[in-house]
């Protein structure tokens, strides 16, 4: 037999294979309150529920709501965008478990204009430990779970836009290996912590999170991170901008290092009131653990202890700008042999004390 006979019908059979792959599915699905799961899930012979859309989609495909309904859970593990369009309400209500768990090699997935519902759930939406992986939630709501959103991976791009988290146990937790954005985005009435950085898995050690023109209120405490709860390496790098966090029942902002774990903290631009106890709270416990904070134009104000406090010898703490008005103390150093520097710009007036222990005034270059 020639070389060219033994070729052919092997090449004819590869791409029989890869025929019967891509049978049935679609660059663009849909959903309706009127399809059927047996359905194509095209436009004309939409599928019922978000399930069965995706399984009928190309990877790297979109899933789209036809109309307002219901759509059911949802597990991902390929690349694909789930949309709402506006006016259309996409509402996924997870009785038990998850509302939406993603996982797989690099997936890339879009929720948008989604609302999630917890009656009994445990995790509005799960990341499940896929690395590279770049996810996006944008106009999504979730409320009533225990955990809101709950994420890691190695090296995890994960961006949250103009998204609001409600009534959960905690708002959402971003784990190591986590690299977010978060954006517009509003957590409010958390039974713990808004924003909880956590450590608890071996991979990939940086948690790198920066929130942007957000509002964190009346959770337990707007941005949590305790080091000393996890036994795992992490470097927390934490940046606060143009954010309000108010009303909450501890402090707006709490990190605590301990061992080889660090944590670099800027804030600039915020809104810090009337939280309970601090407004931004960053300590060092012993053994190791470095923190370095930055608090720069920044208005915090009846805050019920300290506006800003750093404890820990290997802590180093310095504010500029801000405007720190009716809290208990101004500025509170305790035993931090690294440094607490204010510069003079500050404006620190009607507290019960200006500042505890020791501050070094700097005038700016």
């Amino acid at each position: 037999m020639s070389h060219r006979a033994t070729t052919l019908p092997l090449l004819a059979l590869v791409l029989s294979a890869l025929t019967a792959v891509n049978a049935g599915a679609a660059q663009r699905t849909f959903v309706s309150v009127s399809g059927s799961d047996t359905n194509a899930c095209s436009v004309a012979a939409p599928c019922r529920s978000f399930g069965a859309a995706v399984a009928q989609t190309q990877v790297g495909g979109e899933v789209i709501a036809l109309d307002s309904g219901g759509y059911g859970p949802v597990d991902i593990s390929q690349s694909v965008s789930i949309i709402a369009p506006p006016g259309v309400y996409a509402g996924i209500t997870a009785f038990s478990s998850t509302g939406i768990n993603i996982s797989g090699a690099a997936p890339t997935v879009v929720l948008r204009g989604l609302t999630i519902n917890g009656l009994g759930g445990f995790i509005g939406i799960q990341v499940q430990a896929p690395t590279n992986a770049n996810v996006a939630l944008e106009r999504v709501v979730i409320r009533g779970f225990t955990h809101g959103l709950y994420a890691w991976g190695t090296n995890l791009q994960l961006v949250v836009r103009d998204s609001e988290f409600a009534q959960n146990d905690y708002g959402m937790t971003l784990l190591n290996g986590t690299h977010a954005l978060l954006e517009r985005i509003i957590v409010r009435h958390s039974l713990h912590y808004g924003i909880g950085l956590r450590s608890s898995f071996p991979t990939g050690n940086e948690i790198n999170v920066e929130i942007r023109d957000s509002t964190l209120r009346a959770n337990e405490y707007g941005v949590w991170s305790d080091g000393t709860m996890d036994a795992v390496v992490r470097d927390l790098i934490l940046v606060v901008g143009q954010t309000h966090i108010s009303a909450n029942k501890f402090d707006a902002i709490y990190v605590r290092s301990q061992g080889t774990s660090t944590a670099k903290v800027t804030v600039a631009g915020a809104t810090i009131v009337d939280n309970i106890l601090a407004g931004v709270y960053v300590q060092c416990t012993t053994p190791g653990g470095v923190s370095n904070v930055v608090v720069t134009d920044s208005t915090i104000t009846d805050n019920g202890t300290y506006a800003i406090f750093a404890g820990g010898t290997t802590c180093k703490a310095s504010a500029g700008r801000n405007t720190i008005v009716r809290n208990n103390t101004g500025l509170y150093n305790f035993t931090t042999a690294t440094g607490f520097t204010s510069f003079v710009n500050n404006q620190i007036v009607d507290n019960v004390l200006p500042t505890f222990g020791t501050i070094t005034p700097l005038f700016p270059q």
